[in-house]
């Protein structure tokens, strides 16, 4: 996996602006960017971007990851749930959710990960709105279609 050092800078740039510390790590496969996130409700979360080999003409992944064992409204975790139209999930990876962000079709080589960070951010205040009231995030959170 590579990511041209240019864009990678542009994206550190970004995230340090907005979220604070990016911490960056991976191997020869894959490339991770991990940020922290408070909500208006004051709870810390971490999201982590799982670059594609394709980034950035594909979208990266969303994790959510700490805290882990995020659960549902019945406490049931979202990790075990999987995939969920209704919850805005994708299908796990390992413990942690995988939230969606950008409809596939929709995503562009000049999109940043800010934008995928600013999407987490929304889904979840989303989230903790579902823990409070058990309606699913879609009565919060519209799904982006494939065509614009």
């Amino acid at each position: 996996m590579t990511i041209s050092q240019q864009r990678a800078a542009t994206e550190n740039a970004l995230l340090e602006q907005y979220f604070g510390k990016v911490y960056w790590f991976g191997d020869h496969t894959t490339v991770c960017a991990e940020v922290g996130l408070v909500t208006n409700s004051g709870t810390q979360y971490a999201v982590r971007l799982m670059l594609p080999d394709e980034y950035p003409d594909r979208l990266p992944e969303a994790l959510i990851t700490h805290p882990r064992g995020l659960t549902n409204y019945r406490g049931r975790d979202l990790a075990d749930i999987g995939s969920s139209p209704e919850m805005h999930l994708l299908p796990s990876r390992g413990p942690y959710a995988s939230i969606c962000h950008y409809h596939p079709a929709r995503w562009a080589a000049d999109m940043t990960l800010y934008k995928v960070v600013m999407k987490a951010r929304i889904w979840l205040e989303a989230y903790e709105m579902h823990a409070r009231t058990g309606k699913p995030l879609d009565s919060y959170l519209k799904h982006m279609t494939g065509t614009p």
